[in-house]
């Protein structure tokens, strides 16, 4: 029975992940690490009788004092950054699901989480917000009217990129009228020519203009790459087959533009004195809530 004990316990003290397992159950447990130390009292008595007690008694004094700083923790190699992530779109889509009208920084901690877990640069974290929104656009169900992601994509979609770049402000240069992050992700986003090609069949592509024409009004790129990146995803799109119709896609992103004009004016109206234009306010809100603008005013 002795020989059976020690060799289990050297097997235990031999694996460096069982040990890191019994010391977290040592922090869980201080009831069972107190009988290991009883055990190890009681063998100390008798390990000068043979070399097994003594063998023994060494290893169970190595359980007692087990500590972070005995443990010899492997270093992990440098993480490798993958060439597609998985993850981002349906993380954004539960989020906005569940937490529609979510302030633009809870969102930012979410993909920064994102970048630490993933070893992504600033470009290739904006890229996966860019690729999530446009996969989740070319995916919208023809008889929808949930506006949730157009509203994402040209309201705070752009919010979120100027919080990550003041995260990044240590390699900002405030000269610049083009958030050079962005510029970068929109490269990356171009190469992918299947999602855009998916994208204009369902005539969105003509629409890539509104959402261009607005980062260019806040500063998010210029007007030099913006014509360069419609110049060149036209060329690209040369061959595409698009839809004659009217898509749910392009009615949507329409009713998200219309609907900006109206929310200003909301916006202006809540900031102004209640007391003098009360009967507006109720009249305007009234028809917020009614139809696709109800949405696009929770965004």
């Amino acid at each position: 029975m002795l020989i059976l004990t020690i060799n289990l316990i050297e097997k235990i003290t031999k694996n460096e992940f069982i040990m890191g397992i019994y010391y977290i159950g040592k922090q869980e447990d201080m009831e069972i690490s107190n009988k290991i130390a009883m055990k190890h009292n009681l063998i100390k008595k008798y390990s000068h009788i043979t070399k097994q007690y003594t063998f023994l008694e060494a290893k169970l004094l190595l359980l007692t004092s087990l500590d972070s700083s005995n443990l010899e923790m492997k270093r992990l190699t440098e993480p490798q950054v993958e060439s597609i992530c998985y993850c981002t779109q349906p993380l954004l889509s539960m989020e906005i699901y569940l937490h529609l009208s979510a302030d633009t920084q809870y969102y930012v901690s979410e993909v920064l989480m994102i970048q630490k877990l993933k070893n992504y640069s600033m470009s290739r974290l904006m890229y996966e917000i860019l690729r999530a929104c446009f996969i989740s656009l070319s995916n919208i169900n023809e008889n929808t009217e949930d506006t949730s992601w157009a509203a994402f994509t040209f309201f705070k979609l752009p919010k979120i990129f100027k919080q990550l770049q003041a995260i990044n402000s240590s390699n900002a240069n405030p000269n610049l009228d083009y958030i050079p992050e962005v510029v970068e992700a929109l490269k990356m986003l171009l190469d992918d020519t299947p999602l855009f090609d998916h994208l204009e069949q369902k005539c969105f592509g003509n629409n890539m203009e509104f959402l261009f024409k607005d980062w260019v009004k806040q500063k998010i790129i210029n007007e030099k790459y913006c014509a360069h990146f419609q110049a060149e995803r036209s060329a690209q799109s040369s061959q595409v087959m698009k839809q004659d119709v009217v898509s749910p896609i392009q009615s949507l992103i329409t009713s998200v533009h219309r609907a900006a004009a109206p929310l200003t004016a909301i916006i202006k109206t809540l900031n102004s004195d209640s007391n003098k234009v009360q009967e507006g306010v109720c009249n305007v809100l009234g028809q917020a809530l009614v139809g696709k603008l109800l949405c696009i005013s929770i965004i």
